[in-house]
């Protein structure tokens, strides 16, 4: 059976639930984020380049946000993480890291598709991320790319069973 305007409905419902998680704007959002994947979801961050996770703005990132981590599951990705909690680690850390100086960022995505069925689907979607301004900063733009995502549906409600963004060079 096809998705329904209400499974499409849904699947956007927690594509705005994660970017508003992982922006700290939800009550426990780590916790948050962390639910908006399956038990053994993934989540896998690259660049065009292949740039590993001492390069870019994501090197710095990483380094502020996950001090001496060991957790990543592909050591060629600028992030890489299995399950919830490393992925609520995650989340912690990079909260963390804005109430410690690292200038938070808002997602924003935008013209996502998405295919599928009752139970399983795929969305891609593009990605912005806009470094909030502060006393000190402008407003920026500090990364865009492009997500490619697995979804199942789960005692009726839509995970994301893998994550994989791509971010521009």
């Amino acid at each position: 059976m096809a998705l329904t305007e209400e499974d499409r409905l849904a699947i956007i419902n927690r594509l705005s639930r994660y970017n508003t998680a992982i922006d700290d704007l939800l009550p426990d959002a780590a916790d948050a984020w962390a639910d908006c994947f399956t038990e053994d979801g993934t989540f896998r961050a690259v660049t065009r380049s292949g740039a590993t996770a001492g390069d870019r703005f994501t090197g710095d990132y990483l380094a502020k946000a996950m001090p001496g981590d060991s957790s990543q599951t592909d050591p060629d990705a600028l992030i890489s993480l299995r399950g919830r909690q490393q992925l609520r680690a995650f989340a912690l850390a990079s909260h963390a890291a804005h109430a410690n100086g690292v200038q938070p960022g808002y997602h924003w995505v935008s013209n996502p598709l998405i295919e599928g069925d009752a139970d399983q689907a795929t969305m891609s979607c593009y990605l912005r991320v806009v470094a909030g301004k502060t006393k000190e900063l402008d407003e920026s733009t500090t990364a865009t790319g492009l997500y490619r995502d697995h979804l199942r549906k789960i005692d009726g409600q839509w995970k994301f069973q893998s994550r994989h963004v791509r971010f521009d060079d």
